[in-house]
């Protein structure tokens, strides 16, 4: 990975990825493939859609969503 500066913007940096970088971004990616297509045989293409669609909708900052889970049971 190399941090440099964006020609576009003086107060911006772009990070890139190096060649093994890459590499483990494309193998990662056909490991979730292949989960996926698990779980769709499964419970279903359709389900695994909506359930795409949920992770994918905007839950605001981690601090956010941590801060609306239960708390520990005192019971």
């Amino acid at each position: 990975m190399t941090v440099e500066s964006d020609p576009r913007s003086a107060r911006s940096k772009l990070v890139l990825l190096s060649e093994a970088g890459v590499r483990r971004r494309e193998e990662t990616i056909q490991i979730l493939a292949g989960l996926e297509a698990t779980l769709a045989a499964h419970i279903g293409a359709d389900t695994v859609t909506a359930l795409r669609a949920a992770l994918e909708e905007p839950w605001g900052s981690p601090e956010s969503a941590a801060a609306e889970l239960p708390g520990p049971s005192t019971s």
